[in-house]
């Protein structure tokens, strides 16, 4: 009976938008961190299985599911994604910690920054070129807010894309929210597999200056720090893979959004570096990423882009 349900779940991505299918992607996930902690750090969480329950769960009702209007059924979607983005990325932190610590690889990260741009940092290099103008202020803030706008840059495609299409067409949504499942799913895999914690923890030493930040983007900047669950959350950038998927994503529907979107795609790859979260690697890294999941999320739902009439 469960194993019917499951199947169910499984093949009505068109009712559930892909809910059912991402449910099971996310599941993939959380199992393989569960026996990894089991099996290689001793470690018993059956807090890891938590969505895997929740999508199992959520095949038991499917039938309830589909009976729901397209904007609830939109709206159960990213509800999920915002659960379940957060959610896994603390697992992370939990896993790291289970480990004591996993073994780092900033060495050899900020030897690629030497290597590619000839600084210890590729922060001080941006410092020195812009951090001392009459304007460095106005841009380390608006660069910190930028950052910032990436918490909110998946939403806001989703909301743009599912406006602009038809009724009968609504199910497209589908793709483009597995897409960025399955981005967050294999990026905290990454996490946890070549766990690099970023140049303002790693050499702090190598930073002699305060960013110039205005008061608001210095508050910005310390509750970051502050609220940080985990430190493995380098390799490969999740801001600017998250950015350049939605920008992707813009320029796939041929939408007017993409020039925004590029806009800030740029600004929140610069505020990575300038900012001293992350290494040039992981920004490189993100890209072939982006690549790969937007060509899996073609196999997982299988429907065309919605691209607007000229």
């Amino acid at each position: 009976m469960f194993e019917y349900k499951l199947q169910e779940s499984w093949q009505n991505y068109r009712y559930d938008f892909g809910l059912g299918r991402n449910c099971l992607f996310v599941s993939f996930f959380n199992l393989f961190i569960f026996l990894y902690s089991l099996i290689y750090l001793g470690s018993f969480r059956l807090l890891l299985l938590l969505p895997f329950v929740l999508s199992m769960s959520l095949a038991l009702f499917n039938k309830s599911i589909k009976e729901l209007s397209l904007t609830k059924t939109f709206i159960l979607n990213i509800l999920f994604l915002a659960f379940i983005i957060p959610f896994n990325y603390s697992l992370t932190g939990i896993v790291d910690s289970d480990a004591h610590a996993l073994i780092r690889y900033d060495e050899f990260f900020a030897r690629v920054d030497v290597i590619l741009l000839g600084a210890t940092s590729s922060a001080n290099l941006f410092y020195e070129t812009f951090g001392k103008a009459f304007y460095s202020k106005a841009l380390y803030s608006w660069l910190q807010l930028s950052y910032l706008s990436f918490y909110i840059f998946p939403f806001y495609l989703g909301i743009v894309y599912y406006l602009k299409l038809e009724n009968r067409n609504k199910f497209l949504i589908g793709r483009l929210l597995s897409s960025i499942t399955i981005f967050f799913s294999i990026n905290y895999f990454l996490y946890l597999v070549v766990p690099v914690t970023g140049p303002q923890y790693f050499m702090p030493s190598e930073f002699q200056f305060d960013l110039p930040l205005y008061d608001f983007a210095a508050y910005i900047n310390s509750s970051i720090r502050a609220g940080q669950p985990t430190y493995i959350d380098c390799f490969p950038s999740g801001h600017m893979g998250v950015s350049l998927l939605c920008t992707l994503w813009f320029a796939r529907m041929k939408s007017r959004h993409f020039f925004v979107s590029l806009f800030l795609t740029v600004s929140i790859g610069v505020a990575t570096i300038a900012l001293r979260y992350h290494y040039l690697l992981d920004l490189i890294s993100a890209v072939p990423l982006v690549l790969f999941c937007y060509k899996v999320s073609t196999q997982v739902i299988p429907v065309p882009v919605f691209r607007r009439r000229r």
